[in-house]
């Protein structure tokens, strides 16, 4: 056991992160990489679509961003594999989010219940039933 009543291995001080000036550093030092991820990626995407292609990314972002960056990542990805080359037009872009439509619709579920009866249709199946004569 220690002086401080721990056992060995053990302090008293906090963990590292915790307290202290060490945490607003760490997150300064995470929005600083973050800005520099946005800007290189900003940088790739502006030297591999071209203007009209830019425009119309920029407001498909601007009013579904989850799906702006499923696009931005998808175009990337696409680019760092070999599949595109630079100076990707407006209509080789409507064609990749077309393909995108398509896989995230073939993803979802879709369910189909089954309609429940009222009490009033059962009544009516009975009555049809009592007049059979048994």
């Amino acid at each position: 056991m220690s002086s401080e009543g721990l056992p060995e291995g053990f302090s008293a001080s906090a963990p590292p992160g915790v307290g202290g000036g060490g945490d607003a550093e760490r997150q300064q030092q995470l929005r600083e990489e973050m800005r520099q991820r946005q800007e290189m990626k900003s940088t790739m995407l502006s030297h591999l679509l071209t203007q009209d292609a830019r425009a119309r990314l920029g407001r498909i972002a601007s009013v579904k961003q989850e799906k702006g960056q499923m696009i931005e990542n998808a175009l990337l990805n696409m680019f760092q594999s070999g599949q595109i080359k630079p100076k990707v037009t407006e209509e080789m872009l409507m064609s990749l989010i077309d393909q995108i439509n398509e896989q995230s619709e073939k993803k979802q579920i879709k369910i189909h219940r089954r309609r429940v009866f009222s009490d009033d249709s059962d009544e009516e199946d009975d009555k049809d039933d009592s007049d059979d004569g048994w």
